[in-house]
């Protein structure tokens, strides 16, 4: 059957709006939601004397399985799932070396402590080496924190002081959102800079 060519084009037409109304081409939603570590108050009231404590944090060590994006939740002391779409917005260890030296220098009121990664050299200045453990959540918000702490003398060799701290937070009674995970990870590690602070204050 031989259709007129303004026909056969019509036909074409809506048969091609016919088939788009069926599909949709709107851009796919992305799940995926990105977080990061805060530094949290540490304490009211006025600020603290400045202290002339010099310290570098060198690079924080985490275990292997830390050493990815996706979010850890932590089943039992043998099983661990990794969240499809909730991811860290940074490494993992680098948002640990940024939110201590946050709280840190908070603590301190100081501006003599740097991470390794700031171009800073100061005579007489400690070292401070954190190697992280564990630093899980549960699908409770229920948080583990471990780690082993050591401070070295300017040499870099000289050990002056070592520690392992093991910090939790308890679990709720539901099942808790990623966000309120990362606020508790964030309040053990602001826990551990107080530890770290009341230690450091000998070496100052």
């Amino acid at each position: 059957m031989n259709f007129p060519k303004q026909t056969l084009l019509a036909l074409i037409l809506t048969s091609f709006v016919a088939f788009t109304g069926c599909v949709n081409l709107e851009p796919a939603h992305d799940p995926t939601r990105h977080f990061r570590l805060s530094s949290l108050a540490t304490g009211t009231g006025s600020p603290p004397p400045k202290e002339t404590l010099s310290l570098v944090i060198l690079p924080v060590n985490v275990p292997d399985y830390l050493k990815r994006s996706n979010f850890v939740l932590r089943k039992n002391s043998e099983e661990l799932t990794f969240s499809e779409f909730d991811r860290w917005a940074e490494p993992v260890e680098n948002g640990i070396a940024r939110v201590l030296f946050e709280n840190l220098t908070s603590l301190f009121n100081s501006r003599f402590v740097r991470t390794s990664d700031q171009a800073i050299n100061r005579p007489h200045e400690l070292q401070l080496q954190v190697d992280v453990v564990e630093f899980t959540s549960t699908e409770y918000g229920e948080v583990m924190f471990i780690a082993e702490s050591k401070l070295f003398a300017a040499d870099g060799k000289s050990l002056l002081w070592a520690s392992r701290t093991k910090l939790s937070q308890p679990a709720q009674a539901e099942p808790v959102d990623t966000g309120a995970s990362v606020s508790a990870l964030s309040a053990a590690l602001r826990d551990y800079a107080v530890q770290l602070a009341n230690q450091l204050k000998k070496f100052r």
